[in-house]
């Protein structure tokens, strides 16, 4: 998905699937992939603004275009190591 605007305060990514579902997740190009689980079908994030973007990378969330990649996974093809998800 690309987006090709300038995120504003109280913009979110909302993923919405038929059921409980994993993800593979980028959220935006400077950060890394993360694994993902989407409750009821949902995955939901707040893009973050003011204080809180300075927790990422400079260049997150950034700039007037945003590519966003997901893939549905099955569990059994998730990544072990859950602490690799530096960013959730």
């Amino acid at each position: 998905m690309v987006f090709t605007r300038c995120y504003q305060e109280g913009d979110r990514i909302q993923i919405v699937l038929p059921e409980d579902h994993f993800l593979k997740i980028r959220l935006d190009e400077s950060m890394e992939e993360a694994a993902v689980f989407g409750r009821k079908g949902i995955f939901e994030y707040i893009i973050p603004t003011g204080e809180e973007k300075m927790a990422y990378p400079p260049k997150a969330f950034s700039g007037e275009a945003h590519k966003v990649i997901v893939e549905y996974r099955e569990k059994e093809t998730m990544p072990v190591n859950l602490s690799r998800n530096g960013w959730l």
